[in-house]
């Protein structure tokens, strides 16, 4: 009878023991839940695993249930109670000493039994095993608790650095990225046996489909980077000589209103047109007077002396073209048309890999700086192609000053101009200066010799307030205030760069020149 009394007197405090023991597991839970979320949250800033944001509160209290109840699961033996009991209320060894004497029947052992139940009935079990949160364990959880708040708030929505931000800008690239492989892709079905358009759209694609399973922004710039050195390797250090070459044959021929043609075809970077121009020069030479004869020679001849520089082949086949189109041969240019073709094969596959590492550019920057970078849409890179873009202008003139706009072709403006295509903005406008092939602006071996203008004539005119004013000139040319064209040749000019693989330095030096055009209290 006095062994189950003092067992009972025990249980409670057995049961407040527990209480204490699962308070000490919890927080040791906690700080080792926090501790694993802080581990994570680091991987995952550096990309090894991605957090969500569950994670961070779902760890920490899976921890702390767990703690809790691995605490209160926990057995103790009475003899480990009793003991704790004798130290924490100073029964000088009465508990664990009445309770190694259980089961004898001697008056000394019931006596001894006797007064432990006494002592142990007026102790409060809640008093000596108080329920008390561990310090040590609890300053462990605030300190790792602490160290966690700045990545929660980078991962928070919102945040500076917020991680659904980050996969926004690399899902964003992607679908450039993707659109820019569709069009390079599309062009080289009509150079087939041409690899390298076709190598550059599947490194295209594989670095878009890297991008569509990439969240991180680091690994996601690394991927960009490495897509960006192997699209680099596949240029042609010719296609700048090629370049330069059609450039001056452009310039050349521009001079005589006979081969005025081809000229304008390569200002619209249309070089199949150009290779049709070129073939019919001959017929015309022959069937032409003798001056039209000795005009279309004369322009052939200066057309290969300024190719042979950077070509010598097509500056041949232009000489040679020229001494048969004198003497009235109706298949003079058969051979430069042929090289002709050739040239401009290699620059449309120059552009296409241009256009590419442009958008790797423009990728780079913007995963760069956690934004969306200023390259455009797919839609309005698609607008911007070669010259079979239906919206492209060219024209040719003699008006001095012009203005420059350009939608994968030439469109330039007099004092008052039109070019010719479909959309009604481009290549109007007014300016003073020297115009330069857009493509040639940024790539010094192109630079044009000549001014590229279009002739005053009907276009859309600009709708002016009753402040505005406008002028007629001395030969009848309308004068037009610049701020009434600035926004069309400020878009033609940001589009055509953007197809072009240059320093983005250069590229931010032309938008701020667009914008220290703008009037006062616009910019």
């Amino acid at each position: 009878m006095a062994d189950r009394s003092l067992a009972a007197e025990l249980r409670p405090f057995e049961r407040a023991a527990r209480l204490s023991s699962a308070l000490v597991w919890a927080m040791r839970g906690l700080a080792v839940g926090i501790t694993l979320t802080l581990a994570l949250a680091l991987a995952s800033r550096f990309g090894v695993v991605t957090v969500t944001l569950a994670a961070w509160f779902v760890l920490p209290m899976a921890a702390l249930i767990i703690g809790t109840i691995a605490g209160l699961a926990r057995h103790r033996p009475l003899g480990e109670i009793a003991s704790e009991v004798d130290h924490r209320a100073n029964l000088r060894e009465r508990a664990i000493t009445a309770l190694e004497m259980t089961g004898r029947f001697d008056p000394l052992a019931r006596t001894q039994i006797a007064d432990a139940v006494e002592h142990l009935r007026r102790l409060e079990p809640l008093e000596t095993f108080p329920p008390r949160l561990p310090k040590r364990w609890s300053i462990a959880s605030l300190v790792m608790a602490l160290a966690m708040i700045p990545f929660l708030s980078l991962s928070l929505p919102g945040g500076s650095g917020a991680r659904d931000r980050s996969a926004e800008i690399v899902a964003a690239e992607a679908e450039r990225i993707e659109a820019i492989a569709e069009e390079i892709e599309r062009e080289s079905v009509a150079d087939s046996g041409e690899e390298r358009p076709a190598a550059a759209a599947a490194v295209l694609r594989e670095i878009a489909a890297q991008l569509r399973q990439e969240v991180n922004a680091e690994r996601a710039l690394a991927s960009v980077g490495e897509a960006e050195r192997r699209l680099s390797a596949l240029q042609d250090s010719r296609a700048f000589d090629a370049a330069s070459a059609l450039a001056r044959v452009a310039d050349t021929l521009d001079r005589e209103t006979r081969t005025r043609g081809v000229s304008n075809a390569l200002d619209r970077r249309d070089y199949a047109r150009a290779a049709r121009e070129m073939s019919q020069l001959g017929p015309r030479a022959a069937q032409g007077s003798s001056a039209d004869r000795q005009a279309i020679a004369e322009a052939l001849r200066q057309a290969g002396a300024a190719a042979s520089r950077y070509d010598e082949r097509l500056g041949q086949a232009l000489r040679e073209a020229s001494e048969r189109a004198r003497q009235g041969d109706e298949g003079a240019t058969e051979r430069a048309t042929s090289e002709l073709n050739r040239l401009g094969n290699e620059s449309r596959r120059q552009e296409a890999l241009e256009r590419a590492l442009s958008q790797l550019q423009e990728s780079r920057q913007a995963l760069t700086s956690g934004r969306e970078g200023s390259g455009a849409r797919p839609s309005e890179r698609a607008a911007g192609a070669d010259g079979d873009d239906p919206s492209a202008g060219s024209g040719a003139g003699d008006r001095g000053g012009q203005g420059q706009g350009q939608s994968g072709g030439q469109g330039s403006g007099g004092q008052a101009g039109d070019g010719e295509g479909g959309d009604p903005s481009s290549g109007s406008g007014a300016g003073t200066g020297t115009s330069t092939r857009t493509t040639d602006v940024y790539d010094p071996a192109a630079t044009r010799a000549r001014q590229v203008q279009v002739p005053g004539g009907d276009f859309d005119r600009p709708t002016f307030g009753e402040s505005e004013e406008q002028s007629d000139s001395a030969d009848g040319e309308v004068t037009v205030d610049y701020r009434s064209v600035l926004p069309t040749y400020q878009e033609r000019a940001t589009r055509a760069m953007q197809d072009r693989y240059i320093p983005l330095g250069m590229k931010e030096l032309v938008r701020e020149y667009f914008s220290s055009l703008q009037p006062p209290g616009v910019r």
